[in-house]
């Protein structure tokens, strides 16, 4: 498990089904005692053209975990998004994610390491 890789560290936990919490108060997501800024990019790409250069961001990704999880209509889970002001995932890259996350599927051609924001953890 890479500690300084957020979208390998929340795919592994989740894979693992370790529990991942968002702390709202002091804007952090934290896998244990690894923490990173609720806003670090991953390195997850959307592949909608309109948003050719979006990494989605840890938050963006645990909100989508977390909808997923508790099986809620898409519209409730954008509407959600929209109130906390974050992207939704795409409807382009739901299936790819989440088969990338749950560990059904290895890799996605969305995931781009070498051109991600640089992020460390605090």
């Amino acid at each position: 498990m890479s500690l300084s890789d957020p979208l390998t560290l929340l795919r592994d936990c989740t894979i693992a089904n370790k529990p991942v919490e968002l702390d709202d108060d002091e804007n952090v997501i934290a896998f244990g005692r690894v923490r990173f800024q609720k806003t670090a990019h991953t390195a997850y790409k959307s592949s909608d053209k309109k948003l050719t250069s979006h990494f989605y961001t840890l938050e963006e990704l645990h909100a989508f975990l977390k909808a997923n999880a508790a099986n809620k209509p898409i519209a409730e889970y954008v509407r959600e998004c929209g109130a906390k002001q974050i992207q939704p995932v795409t409807v382009l890259d739901r299936k790819p994610l989440l088969g990338y996350l749950t560990g059904k599927t290895e890799s996605s051609r969305s995931i781009d390491f070498a051109n991600a924001p640089h992020v460390a953890p605090l």
